[in-house]
């Protein structure tokens, strides 16, 4: 097929009006295309797909002829022609082929993407790409078409009427495409009518659904309130015949006898309105409650989306992938109608993908070294989604080589990241937290694909923005498991209410391990440290008013109330006033104002109205570990340090770093406060007084070129010596790391090494 100006080669005006629904068709037919391409080159023989890829094609003509977007649809009409001569040859397509056919669903996909006022200068920078695809494509048609005697075929192309767009049809009938096989697309969804809504709209209205769902539950204390009522008007009511009775012995005029005839009908009508309205009232909230959770379950479905619209490209990132490494493998999706909060799927998939990248070029074999090892020479990559106790539970496996303890602590060691003896002494669990760290890998070879130790500290950074937690487990030779453990949504949450110091707090159910009412005598004591025996394991306790800083609880009781909450393998627990109840509860984002509140995540509003807390269960574990060290520390103050000790705060996301670096500060005789984030060392700075901070480079919240700037803009901090330790030792970052104001730019290994040391003492005067 040849183009020609005749054929439309500029493109004629747009219908604005119809661009928008072209775009939706568009991208649809784009994902059918490249799903069926990839499973075409896996069942070549099955010429049903064929058939579907057709007609994707000629739709996609049929549609930009239409909107007289002509250029897409010569792409879209050579593609169909190569499928046509194709299906009628029952041609097998090669790897080669499906890479041409995958480059031109990849350029109409990009068509899709683009606003309406952009589309033509697009175009007409794609130009000669589309020409060059198309004399492709028709070249390999007519070399199919060669290798067989034309004449003796009856080719039956698509007529143009069999498959058309129809904007007013598309407008009531968008096909939604999740992961599943191309032949169960056009069966397995149904057409519903697609309205476009702002994301900020939609979070206001997801806020008011569930303050209306909470304001429904205020109802219930007070029908409680009215049956107490009732109770009283029932004992009134019984204490006035008794008195009647009791006057009925002795003479009464009748202007008492009147007086007490008119106080019982007042007590029978009385009692008749307050049965009448509290069983209206009794309706009523039952009506309303209803109401108010079909209301909040419709706008949360509303949010919602399919785990498969978040992953569905993933099956051509693996081909892709393995392709290029010289690899087999497949992808196994399950769980793709797992319903999915649409921040949360939007979320994922940059962690998702990093894990699927990790998995193809570390986990999986070649395909000699796996026949070698006794396995297939496809290996597999597992990807699943389900709720799992209220929360979403996503897993990422594969069947490869696993992950080596033994390089794994070699790696640690050649960094510096710890000692060899600290190194024998980590559990598998432990180790693998280095992983996480940036700038960490394995991998002895940099490339595209990996080993620059980024993919899983993005993906340990998204999962704990969201309030999730994620493990691996691994057996060497067998493969590896990424489990992430995430909420179903972002907007209300299940949560534990306690009282803590006489006001309520609550916990998130995700991150409780189990509550307690304890006896006192099963708490023990070592020296200055609170112990609990739970699942025979000694559960370090602090009481909770400790950690908030608030006044000493004035409550007193024979019971002690217990939190035992978790993060990682970390286990504490929290004493509390006493345990109010389990409650659904609207997140209510604090006032970006008030920056981060150390321990608070976000507040809520109880059901009578008044506000609430919610706990911060990560950044709290990690202010325990600091109030346990402050414990221990305190006592190693008195008897080695100085009185007039310097004090250091160390800002680093990874709990690994802050632990070595802490403990090589205080052995060079520092006091030392570390925090996970800039947001957390910006609060610590203003409140407590520091003669030096060593910060990170890369952190969540707030980086470490961010913080160095808005400590430097107030002029109390202007002299504060600042040291960035990062692995980034680029002179990009030196540069802005001096910019912003630092006094020095290491690497992180100097935490092994006399060099800071030496310029701490620098800084200090020392």
């Amino acid at each position: 097929m040849n183009l020609s100006e005749s054929e439309g080669l500029q493109d004629n005006k747009i219908d604005p009006s119809m661009f928008e629904l072209f775009s939706i068709e568009l991208e649809t037919q784009c994902t059918l295309l490249s799903h069926g391409l990839i499973d075409l080159e896996k069942n070549s023989e099955d010429l049903s797909l064929i058939e579907s890829l057709m007609r994707a094609a000629h739709s996609i003509k049929g549609a930009a002829r239409v909107v007289n977007l002509n250029h897409i649809g010569q792409l879209a009409h050579a593609m169909e022609d190569y499928f046509v001569s194709l299906q009628k040859l029952s041609k097998v397509i090669d790897s080669d082929k499906v890479d041409q056919l995958l480059q031109c669903v990849d350029l109409l996909k990009e068509f899709s993407q683009v606003s309406y006022e952009k589309i033509h200068s697009l175009i007409e920078e794609k130009r000669s790409l589309v020409e060059s695809l198309i004399k492709q494509l028709s070249h390999s048609e007519n070399l199919i078409l060669k290798s067989t005697d034309i004449k003796s075929l009856k080719v039956k192309k698509l007529k143009d009427e069999e498959i058309s767009f129809n904007p007013a049809s598309l407008a009531k009938n968008v096909i939604k495409v999740g992961n599943v096989p191309l032949k169960s697309f056009q069966s397995s969804f149904k057409g519903e009518r697609v309205l476009r809504v702002s994301a900020k709209n939609l979070n206001r209205l997801m806020g008011l659904a569930g303050e209306s769902l909470v304001e429904s539950r205020w109802l219930y204390p007070f029908e409680e309130e009215l049956l107490k009522l009732k109770k009283i008007h029932g004992r009134l009511e019984f204490s006035f015949e008794l008195l009647r009775g009791a006057l009925r012995e002795t003479k009464v005029n009748e202007k008492i006898e009147f007086h007490l005839n008119h106080i019982h009908k007042d007590l029978d009508a009385a009692k008749c309105l307050l049965v009448e309205k509290f069983n209206d009232l009794d309706n009523f909230i039952r009506r309303h409650a209803s109401l108010s959770n079909r209301l909040y379950q419709e706008v949360v479905d509303s949010r919602m989306r399919p785990f498969g619209d978040g992953v569905e490209g993933f099956p051509r990132l693996v081909r892709d992938l393995s392709h290029q490494l010289g690899k087999k493998v497949h992808l196994e999706i399950e769980g793709i109608n797992t319903s999915i909060d649409r921040d949360i799927l939007e979320k994922l998939e940059s962690p998702l993908s990093h894990l699927i990248r990790n998995a193809i070029d570390h986990g999986i074999e070649s395909p000699n070294e796996r026949i070698a090892k006794g396995k297939k020479a496809e290996g597999t990559i597992r990807l699943e989604a389900r709720h799992k106790g209220g929360m979403l539970a996503i897993t990422v496996s594969d069947d490869g080589r696993g992950i080596d303890p033994e390089l794994l602590k070699k790696k640690i060691i050649e960094n510096r990241l710890a000692d060899e003896q600290m190194v024998n002494r980590l559990s598998h669990s432990e180790l693998f937290d280095f992983l996480y760290l940036p700038g960490f890998s394995t991998s002895k070879t940099v490339s595209d694909i990996s080993g620059r130790g980024v993919g899983l500290n993005v993906v340990l950074t998204m999962v704990q923005e969201v309030g999730g937690s994620v493990r691996i487990t691994s057996t060497l030779g067998k493969g590896s498991s990424f489990f992430l453990i995430l909420p179903l949504t972002l907007s209300v949450i299940r949560a534990l209410i306690v009282k803590i110091a006489g006001e309520p707090y609550g916990f998130p159910l995700a991150r409780i391990d189990r509550v307690f009412v304890i006896n006192p005598a099963e708490i023990q004591r070592k020296e200055k440290e609170l112990f609990f025996l739970y699942e025979e394991q000694s559960i370090r306790l602090v009481e909770a008013w400790k950690i908030l800083e608030l006044d000493d609880s004035k409550e007193v009781s024979n019971s002690i109330s217990l939190v035992i909450v978790h993060h990682n393998e970390k286990k504490f627990g929290l004493i509390v006033d006493s345990l109010i109840g389990e409650k659904e509860l609207v997140v209510q984002e604090l006032d970006p104002r008030l920056e981060k509140i150390p321990d608070i995540i976000a507040g809520s509003l109880m059901e009578d109205g008044s506000p609430l807390l919610m706990i911060d269960v990560e950044d709290m574990i990690r202010s325990i570990e600091s109030y346990f060290s402050s414990i221990i520390n305190g006592k190693e103050d008195e008897m080695t340090l100085p009185v007039d000790a310097k004090r250091v705060l160390l800002v680093d996301d990874s709990s690994t770093v802050r632990e070595i670096g802490s403990r090589l500060l205080k052995e060079w005789g520092y006091i030392v406060d570390s925090v996970p984030d800039g947001v957390e060392a910006w609060n610590a700075i203003r409140i407590g007084r520091y003669n030096l901070m060593i910060t990170d480079v890369d952190m969540p919240r707030l980086n470490g070129i961010e913080l160095i700037k808005k400590i430097r803009i107030h002029s109390v901090f202007t002299t504060l010596p600042i040291i960035i330790v990062s692995y980034k030792q680029s002179e990009e970052y030196r540069k802005m790391g001096f910019e912003a104001g630092a006094n020095a730019f290491l690497n992180k290994s100097s935490f092994h090494d006399e060099q800071l040391f030496q310029v701490i003492q620098q800084l200090l005067n020392e």
